[in-house]
């Protein structure tokens, strides 16, 4: 079958380790056996609907669906449920920081359970491009002392709350050192809820590995066409050791030869 071109926003799961063999070339290593999520355009969910071209409101209820159920899998298993979701990358700009809001927000409309999305990347702080929040004071102001909870925790709804980076990139090492060894949901969790962490990218942040390290769970976000194969198979290396859940495939533009058999048009 010929490749179909396709800008929509179609996502569908499949399992990591073949996808990993078989898109991105990855060699054969200890890639997990988990979902994939493919994301056919990087504008996506209803609370943030002014990115979304009018045209895609179908496209954009089923990457929801699919990111519900990502979510579910995680979130709502019944044995020892996820309580901290890690968003990372290999790279800067491959959409991590959208596919945590992403995630958040509709963690948010369906959990009982109240949401914070936690910025941790010093180095690229993104998140005021959605929400306009300034950078400080955040999660590295309150670390050191200079300023309260309530100073850094921005509420978008009843059920969703963003705390900001802040500026934290010069001494990045030792504020994560502060979590850790207190642990991340005893450090920045009040009451009950789960946490939505944006990491800063694998390849090409020192700290990388050691933010990842403190989430329950993680999903690695590949810029499909962008970044390089090798970079990938790097990052999943660096992760082989933490609790990495899937890979969530950002920016699919066409559908390959090998998965026509396997999948439906939509």
């Amino acid at each position: 079958m010929e490749e179909e071109t396709d800008n929509s926003m179609t996502q569908k799961l499949v399992p990591v380790k073949r996808k990993a063999e078989m898109e991105l070339a990855i060699p054969k290593r200890s890639v997990p056996s988990v979902e994939t999520i493919e994301i056919r355009n990087k504008r996506a969910a209803p609370a943030y609907s002014h990115l979304i071209p009018k045209h895609d409101d179908t496209k954009v209820r089923l990457i929801e669906e699919q990111c519900r159920g990502f979510c579910l899998s995680l979130f709502f298993r019944e044995r020892d449920p996820v309580r901290s979701l890690g968003i990372t990358s290999s790279i800067t700009d491959e959409g991590k920081s959208f596919v945590a809001i992403m995630m958040a927000h509709i963690l948010a409309n369906d959990s009982a359970s109240p949401v914070v999305l936690l910025e941790c990347d010093w180095k690229n702080a993104g998140l005021d491009d959605y929400f306009g929040f300034p950078v400080t004071p955040g999660l590295a102001e309150w670390l050191r002392g200079e300023c309260t909870g309530e100073d850094i925790r921005h509420k978008i709804n009843d059920n969703l709350t963003i705390i900001r980076a802040g500026d934290g990139q010069r001494d990045a090492v030792r504020l994560l050192q502060q979590i850790t060894k207190r642990g991340l949901r005893k450090t920045l969790a009040l009451n009950d809820e789960n946490l939505l962490i944006d990491l800063p990218p694998v390849i090409t942040c020192s700290y990388s590995t050691f933010a990842a390290s403190m989430v329950d769970a993680l999903a690695l976000v590949v810029r499909v066409g962008v970044t390089p194969d090798n970079l990938v198979a790097d990052a999943c290396d660096a992760l082989d050791n933490l609790p990495m859940q899937g890979l969530i495939l950002n920016q699919v533009r066409y559908r390959p030869k090998f998965y026509s058999t396997a999948r439906r048009k939509i």
